[in-house]
């Protein structure tokens, strides 16, 4: 009996060019992955501290326009 002959893989290059995966993700390294998650942690940051910050305007504003007290101001905020 004879041995079956080699087997050769050819790969499908006659797909249309719809059927390939245009969105499908790239290969992004761990290391650039983790700088992309250190980036959106210290936007969170700053994105906090604007909040804060128009807050207290906020507050400072209904004081001015109301004659409200701060602690007034601070339970309108908290609702």
């Amino acid at each position: 009996m004879r041995p079956p002959p080699p087997t050769t893989i050819v790969p499908n290059t006659s797909l249309p060019s719809s059927h390939l995966s245009p969105n499908a993700p790239s290969f992004t390294p761990i290391s650039s992955t983790q700088e992309e998650i250190n980036d959106l942690k210290n936007s969170r940051v700053v994105i906090e501290s604007k909040l804060d910050q128009l807050t207290g305007h906020i507050k400072q504003f209904i004081s001015f326009i109301g004659g409200a007290s701060l602690e007034q101001a601070d339970s309108a905020s908290s609702v």
